[in-house]
């Protein structure tokens, strides 16, 4: 609704459809708008009313071209699309299929990222235990050479390992023994003890 000098009046525009052929002309939409408008029977306006009006009309008929020209790009594009992909686009029979290759593919995907993951955890390792740069080849860490260096180094930790386990149970033993040892040294002085008070008691008697 518009109303320029205090009236009131509707915009009727002729219904307008786009089937993608290129038969329509906005022109002939211009034309027959300011046709209708030139012979409408209104004549309670005067002629500023009825410049506004075609300023209006010529703003909604430039909308339109614009939405017209992009309807057209978009449908040329859909069509350039289809065209591209119809020859190595395979289209999935039902759902379900559809499904299990996106399951078949984010399963493939998580198991190359496991691998990469473990050998950058490897690099990452390798780096931390000897960041001199010599274990290169082709200018890339050698991914055997530095697997050989981590088993070795976990074999050599395995061997401290165990042998510090053997000394601390060794220490617990001897522990134990001279615990047992202060035990009864501690018994036998209070046998002791206990053998001179009762000679004392004898005595007394």
């Amino acid at each position: 609704m518009f109303s320029p000098l205090g009236e009131t009046f509707a915009l009727k525009l002729p219904p307008v459809t786009w089937t993608g052929s290129s038969s329509f002309d906005p022109r002939n939409l211009k034309k027959t708008i300011t046709h209708e408008l030139l012979t409408a029977e209104d004549e309670q306006f005067d002629n500023e009313s009825y410049r506004t009006k075609l300023q209006l009309k010529d703003i909604i008929i430039s909308k339109l071209e614009s939405e017209l020209e992009k309807m057209k790009e978009f449908h040329d594009t859909v069509l350039k699309t289809k065209g591209n992909t119809q020859g190595d686009f395979e289209v999935p029979k039902n759902y379900e299929e559809l499904y299990h290759k996106l399951v078949d593919k984010i399963q493939s995907t998580e198991a190359e990222l496991n691998d990469t993951k473990l050998r950058l955890e490897s690099l990452v390792t390798a780096i931390s235990m000897n960041p001199n740069p010599t274990n290169y080849k082709n200018g890339r860490y050698d991914e055997q050479e530095v697997s050989h260096k981590i088993i070795s180094k976990l074999k050599l930790l395995s061997e401290e390992n165990e042998e510090l386990s053997r000394m601390l149970s060794y220490g617990k033993s001897k522990e134990k023994d001279i615990e047992i040892a202060l035990l009864r040294k501690q018994n036998n002085d209070l046998l002791e003890k206990v053998s001179k008070l009762e000679a004392k008691l004898n005595d007394t008697k």
